[in-house]
């Protein structure tokens, strides 16, 4: 399903966004822009934490931080997908590419819906959830 079927469908209830980021100024920025677009929010502060909070919380999207202490963002993507294979996640990543190795092109690869470069603003947020 497209997101825009899945809102279109529950239109009565809030969509949950699950966010999966180590660094917590970033996870509370990006948790509050959500919030704002009334979105509920779920934390998870590493990879291992997403993935149980992925499991219990059946959320209707993930935003995965791609560099996570323990289990990093590429293995919470497949991780995810083994769970739901229509799982709707955006990965994100300020660490672009490192030793030759693209981490959001991988990501891609890997099943994300969409990928983002941090740092991200507000707008790039609702530009991104408009296009999914």
């Amino acid at each position: 399903k497209t997101m825009s079927a899945i809102q279109t469908e529950t239109l009565s209830f809030r969509s949950k966004i699950l966010v999966v980021e180590d660094d917590q100024f970033a996870r509370l920025a990006l948790c509050k822009v959500l919030k704002d677009m009334n979105y509920e929010t779920i934390e998870a502060g590493d990879g291992d934490e997403g993935l149980a909070r992925f499991k219990e919380e059946h959320p209707d999207m993930t935003f995965a931080d791609i560099l996570l202490p323990g289990r990093d963002g590429l293995s919470l993507i497949t991780g995810m997908l083994a769970i739901d294979p229509e799982a709707v996640i955006i990965a994100m990543s300020s660490g672009g590419a490192s030793k030759n190795t693209d981490f959001l092109e991988w990501a891609a690869k890997l099943g994300a819906t969409k990928t983002i470069s941090k740092p991200f603003k507000p707008d790039d947020i609702r530009q991104l959830l408009n296009s999914i």
